[in-house]
């Protein structure tokens, strides 16, 4: 399947998922739905409905942000260390870049597209008191709810002790 464009069909759904809260069609060229035979009905809210979208980087924050009953929630990998080239070596273990370097699977491909400013862009990296200010930033520029998604970057750490650490570092 071709991969699609994340911040176009995020903005889309945020459209639909509104006009079913609405009471608007959103998919008006599907057949009626059913379930067991019933019809299926959706009771729309007497009042609004706040939609939390969440988003992976600025310009999916931003469509998130955009949308007066949306909030945005982006998530942000995250390796803590007391070296900043730790983490970004173990982010950059991790596929997902350059659309080219995916479509043909080019994993080397996708490890050398991903610049320190792209990590950066997209990661919450380095020592505690850096990762602490990534996060106001993060907080500052409007997200409602930044989520971490540890990684393990220690030698010999298993996922639970990179949260587990992670937690305690940022708290502190």
């Amino acid at each position: 399947a071709k991969p699609g464009k994340p911040s176009e069909d995020m903005r889309a759904y945020i459209n639909q998922v509104r006009d079913i809260l609405e009471g608007r069609p959103a998919y008006p060229g599907l057949p009626p739905q059913s379930y067991q035979g019933q019809p299926l009905q959706i009771r729309h809210p007497a009042q609004r409905v706040p939609i939390h979208a969440a988003a992976a980087g600025p310009r999916m924050a931003e469509v998130a942000g955009r949308s007066p009953t949306a909030r945005s929630a982006p998530g942000s990998h995250s390796a803590v260390s007391r070296n900043c080239a730790t983490p970004s070596t173990a982010v950059r273990r991790r596929p997902g870049a350059t659309r080219q370097a995916f479509q043909r699977n080019d994993l080397a491909g996708i490890k050398a597209a991903l610049t320190d400013d792209l990590l950066d862009e997209f990661c919450v990296l380095g020592p505690a008191s850096r990762c602490r200010e990534q996060l106001e930033a993060i907080r500052e520029s409007g997200v409602d709810m930044p989520i971490m998604m540890p990684d393990p970057v220690e030698p010999g750490e298993t996922y639970r002790q990179a949260v587990e650490r992670t937690l305690e570092a940022i708290a502190s």
